[in-house]
């Protein structure tokens, strides 16, 4: 892949890591107007029909029935890498404030292990200096330079990077055959449907819960970020190094942080303010560095 190309991809993925944080917001105002397992489960269900009627209005039916063969993996990234780490993210931040979204940075470090180990990808020394000072900026955030205890709420969010790379990686394999927009789809199908059957035994009363405008923008809302988000993401893993790709996720959880600040009224300390400016330098770095195999 040429340089330019490279840097296409690239925007693309940032583009696509501000779509998640955004996604990171509504789901904290979300969580406010529903309980957290039917919102995820509603809002993934209509990304991936969002995604299949796009499919489909493009043509990719037969792409879509192709998919078959890879029933397994397609399986496991619904479910494994989608599903659980989802719930643990919407439980995550309703328990949380929108800051301890800075945990999910954690992914970068899975996801150089993983690559490392099952995709071959050189993960560089400068890559693993430049995430150690996003990491840096990230605990400036989420702490304001005072090391406290990590609440409930903390502790899914550390675990849900973990989820979302074990399905990353069978993902990238899957990528390379099948088309990123029908991995989406089938991903969020998937998903949605192993939520909706959780939620309709959880929650028998899931779908008679209020469903005013306020919750039905929310899920819209969310449906739409889901949808375009993992499309913009595995167009990105398909051609980029996963380890690349996601160290530039680590402006995710700064979206939610701003948004927090401006809309519901939290502080940003100056303390803060240069761990933000710490992550924003780190991912320009790491942005241009090219992706490279063993």
């Amino acid at each position: 892949m040429t340089r330019d190309s490279e840097r296409k991809v690239t925007f693309a993925v940032v583009v696509g890591a501000f779509v998640f944080g955004t996604n990171l917001f509504v789901v904290k105002i979300g969580t406010s107007y529903m309980p957290q397992l039917p919102l995820m489960a509603t809002a993934i269900s209509l990304a991936g029909i969002i995604m299949l009627t796009v499919c489909l209005a493009f043509r990719k039916g037969p792409a879509i029935l192709s998919g078959k063969k890879y029933f397994l993996e397609l399986l496991w990234i619904g479910v494994i890498g989608t599903s659980v780490p989802a719930l643990l993210v919407a439980y995550g931040v309703s328990f949380s404030g929108v800051t301890n979204c800075m945990l999910l940075q954690t992914e970068v470090v899975f996801s150089m292990a993983l690559g490392y180990i099952f995709l071959r990808e050189n993960v560089t020394r400068e890559q693993i200096s430049l995430c150690a000072f996003s990491f840096l900026g990230a605990f400036l955030v989420l702490t304001n330079g005072v090391i406290t205890n990590v609440d409930f709420g903390g502790v899914l969010l550390l675990m849900a990077p973990l989820f979302y790379q074990m399905g990353h990686v069978v993902a990238k394999r899957v990528l390379r055959d099948i088309d990123h927009s029908i991995v989406v789809t089938y991903r969020l199908l998937i998903g949605g449907f192993f939520l909706t059957a959780a939620s309709s035994i959880l929650w028998r009363d899931a779908w008679t819960l209020s469903t005013g405008i306020s919750e039905s923008v929310v899920t819209v809302l969310l449906a739409l970020g889901y949808a375009l988000g993992n499309t913009l993401w595995y167009y990105g893993v398909r051609h980029l190094n996963l380890s690349k790709a996601t160290s530039l996720l680590v402006v995710q959880p700064l979206v939610p942080t701003i948004l927090g600040v401006l809309l519901l009224g939290e502080t940003l300390s100056m303390v803060k303010v240069g761990g933000i400016v710490l992550v924003f330098l780190a991912l320009l770095r790491l942005s241009q560095i090219r992706s490279v195999s063993r």
